[in-house]
């Protein structure tokens, strides 16, 4: 996770969501973090040697579609920054990394290429962008058990 966010306290974080929007933000963390298995399966499809992956290039073009609606579901959300901004980035990654990967359906396959494409995956960005909802969940599951704080007077 970007150091940014990984260094906020739980109560931070959910400072950082207004409470009319908890629900909207953690629906959309977790319909990005459902949805990154499929995105990792037709970016796959679309890599394979010697097919021209029709199928797969458009199923990508679907699932990155859903990763911009997402992006923009975010950016209407008043949650303060820098959080809004690292989850519409990420959503915004992913859709960028999809549209890229089913390129790779249609490309004549070089040497060159191989070795640029690296190890797969949707790396670790996709870990980030799974690990926020868990993260948000954590955190406004705590502060809706925490009691307000008395002044003593």
């Amino acid at each position: 996770m970007s150091s940014e966010l990984t260094a906020l306290s739980l109560e931070r974080t959910a400072q950082l969501v207004p409470p009319q929007a908890r629900g909207e933000l953690l629906s959309v963390l977790r319909e990005a973090a459902a949805l990154l298995p499929v995105a990792e399966a037709v970016v796959a499809a679309c890599d394979v040697p010697g097919i021209r992956a029709t199928e797969p290039a458009k199923s990508a073009g679907l699932v990155a579609s859903a990763f911009i609606r997402m992006a923009g579901r975010v950016r209407s959300l008043p949650v303060k920054e820098p959080l809004r901004s690292r989850i519409a980035r990420l959503l915004d990654f992913h859709a960028e990394l999809i549209g890229q990967g089913s390129l790779m359906a249609y490309r004549e396959r070089t040497e060159r290429r191989e070795r640029a494409r690296g190890s797969g995956g949707l790396g670790s960005p996709a870990i980030e962008l799974a690990g926020l909802a868990d993260q948000l969940a954590r955190a406004l599951n705590s502060t809706s058990r925490t009691p307000p704080s008395s002044e003593a007077g």
